[in-house]
């Protein structure tokens, strides 16, 4: 755990080929400048390293992390990312990710960002369909859950923070995923509607 320090290279890692978690979010640095990482860690860590935080690092793109295949979970968000070509090309090469949060990053506004997204990782949310391991899947600024419903093994999803307005969608979509202990949802405006509660434990009187 390295976050919240004045790290502008990440490196030096290149004995840490079991190093399997590494958060350094938050670095404080140079106006301009953004968290690099050097080529010779990278080489280490690409087959070892499975949790990765690089929130808030100004962080323009991630073509040089296409080589952490052992990847599992990231955290990409507060960032700059821009490219959706490359997001989505970055995407179909971690194909164990079950986890990444891209919330504020200027992609995220672009149009059909979610779809494409989506399709990128069809591959893993495929793989990982009939997995009952799989406990989180994408933060994706979801407005619509409806294509998840197919995805029956799953245990834990992490919905909060996006744009849920549709809560018979909601519903219907909960019933589906009969596995589910945990479901967080906090801050959608779906969350403002009248009965929401109520709905939504009824949706998952199955499950509990």
């Amino acid at each position: 755990y390295l976050g919240y320090n004045e790290i502008s290279v990440v490196e030096g890692l290149e004995h840490q080929s079991a190093l399997q978690l590494l958060h350094i979010e938050r670095q404080s640095l140079e106006p301009g400048a953004a968290l690099y990482f050097d080529p010779r860690t990278l080489n280490t860590l690409r087959t070892c390293l499975q949790d990765l935080d690089i929130s808030h690092n100004h962080i323009s793109s991630i073509l040089d992390l296409q080589s952490l295949t052992a990847l599992k979970q990231i955290n990409l968000r507060d960032n700059q990312l821009t490219n959706l070509e490359e997001l989505c090309s970055t995407l179909q090469q971690w194909t164990d990710v079950v986890s990444v949060q891209l919330t504020n990053n200027p992609v995220c506004k672009l149009a059909n960002y979610r779809n494409q997204v989506l399709v990128a990782s069809s591959y893993t949310l495929s793989k990982y369909r009939e997995n009952k391991m799989l406990t989180i899947i994408y933060y994706l600024s979801f407005n619509s859950i409806l294509d998840l419903q197919s995805l029956t093994a799953l245990k834990q999803i992490n919905l909060r923070d996006n744009q849920l307005t549709n809560l018979e969608e909601l519903c219907s979509t909960l019933q589906q995923w009969t596995e589910v202990v945990s479901v967080q949802l906090t801050n959608n405006p779906v969350c403002k509607l009248a009965n929401y509660r109520n709905q939504v434990l009824v949706a998952s009187s199955y499950t509990l």
